[in-house]
């Protein structure tokens, strides 16, 4: 008898909801979100009535913070999302098995990824971010070393952006394509059969120890122009606060008129028939990229890329790099 006393008492410890909420905030958000909920109606009231696990869901929006203190944490469950709503479109789009193992997926991956295609899932009314915030940058190719920059601010229904939004994005026949930042979308006709240069090889990532933040170097001769584009728009998705950023191939209308360059696109009727009108926050931000000469000479030479705007997105060269690199000119891209 005191045996199975004993046996059935750390249960009870599930029976206080004050425990059990804090139990639940150190559960892994995944398993919380997908299976948490289906323990028993306890736990599923739990979690649906505790303002803090909602908010650790990202499910209702936390109190907005001092702008200078503000430090937004993203939603780790975007990007199983992202590729289960494209691998989704793959498997019912391809004619090919060639297609659909572009992005090769363990079966243990396949099982997960379709937890999240539900109909009723409750992750589509996830926020991206805590605090939230409703804007999407684009950033429109122009010219392999040139492009604009646009931040537009949405008025969804439930006032901030939510995950079913995205969702809206990718379905149907979007030409959005997740990239490996899965705040970064790519958008591009031809894409969506054919690899970016990213998903076939990796770029060569240094730290330069004096700066803020990682760099990416290349040599000029063998640009990787994806990587770079990618990269450009992971630094405007943090400068700019924004939920997510667009890389489109092509030069939109973007709600902000029309004359004979910019006009409405796919991905501006998506937009629209997604957020409504949007409001421009940024219009049209042009963004030119310099190679800045740091190590080496001849064939050895490596360089830094430079983003040259208004405001600066790559630190400055750190102070032990050669002076004679630093202080040479900069050369434009070809």
């Amino acid at each position: 008898m005191s045996t199975n006393t004993s046996s059935q008492q750390p249960h009870a410890i599930f029976l206080i909801n004050e425990l059990l909420e804090n139990i639940l905030l150190h559960t892994d958000m995944r398993t919380l979100i997908t299976s948490g909920q289906r323990v028993c109606r306890d736990w599923k009231e739990t979690i649906r009535s505790s303002p803090r696990l909602q908010e650790h869901l990202f499910l209702k929006p936390s109190k907005p913070q001092p702008l200078e203190e503000c430090q937004r944490t993203r939603n780790p469950l975007l990007e199983d999302v992202l590729w289960a709503q494209f691998f989704l479109k793959q498997q019912q789009n391809s004619d090919s098995k060639a297609e659909v193992s572009r992005f090769p997926l363990r079966e243990s991956d396949r099982v997960r990824l379709k937890a999240y295609l539900r109909k009723d899932a409750s992750w589509k009314q996830m926020l991206l971010q805590q605090p939230p915030t409703s804007s999407i940058g684009v950033l429109e190719i122009i010219r392999r070393s040139d492009s604009q920059f646009t931040k537009l601010a949405v008025n969804p229904d439930s006032e901030f952006l939510r995950m079913g939004h995205i969702l809206n994005l990718l379905q149907g026949r979007s030409t959005l394509v997740p990239t490996r930042n899965k705040w970064i979308l790519w958008s591009g006709r031809s894409r969506i059969k054919m690899p970016l240069n990213f998903e076939l090889w990796a770029p060569k990532w240094v730290y330069e120890p004096g700066t803020l933040q990682s760099v990416q170097e290349w040599v000029p001769d063998n640009i990787d122009w994806d990587s770079l584009r990618l990269e450009v728009a992971s630094m405007y998705l943090n400068d700019f606060d924004c939920d997510l950023v667009i890389v489109s191939e092509r030069r939109q209308k973007l709600f902000q008129g029309e004359d004979r360059v910019h006009r409405e696109s796919k991905l501006d009727r998506r937009l629209e028939q997604v957020f409504g009108e949007c409001r421009v926050e940024i219009g049209r931000k042009h963004i030119n990229h310099s190679w800045i000469p740091i190590k080496g000479v001849g064939v050895d030479r490596r360089w830094v890329l430079r983003p040259c705007s208004a405001t600066p997105l790559v630190p400055a060269l750190s102070a032990s790099s050669d002076a004679s690199d630093s202080s040479s000119l900069s050369s434009s891209f070809p």
